[in-house]
């Protein structure tokens, strides 16, 4: 090599390993870029998983939601059953309570006829 070629050589050698540089530095954020890209991927199949999750609690919960109401409304059914017959029982009672006092009085009554008869016969 003459010295005109090494000059030329060394002149041009800061721009090529400058250049190099950057090939490796274009290497290194491609592959930088590439994980970061695979990671993006990984979240989003997580994220989708978690949606599926999402997704899955909420139908459950709208399914317990219904059995709620359902329960809800047997409940005040019920409720509203047990308050009738407890209306009509206590209707019952009264007349029952009536029934014992008029049979009580019919007894008396029946009582002081027959000590009567009884007392006007002797």
């Amino acid at each position: 090599m003459s010295g005109i070629e090494t000059e030329v050589i060394l002149k041009a050698l800061p721009p090529l390993m400058q250049g190099g540089a950057k090939l490796f530095e274009f290497g290194r954020t491609r592959k930088e870029l590439s994980a970061a890209r695979d990671e993006v991927i990984e979240a989003n199949k997580q994220i989708a998983e978690k949606n599926k999750k999402l997704v899955a609690t909420e139908e459950q919960l709208r399914e317990s939601t219904a059995r709620v109401v359902f329960v809800t409304e047997e409940l005040v059914d019920t409720r509203e059953k047990l308050t009738d017959a407890l209306a009509e029982f206590e209707d019952y009672r009264e007349t029952m309570q009536l029934v014992m006092w008029g049979g009580g009085a019919f007894i008396v009554a029946l009582l002081v006829v027959i000590i009567f008869t009884h007392v006007n016969h002797t």
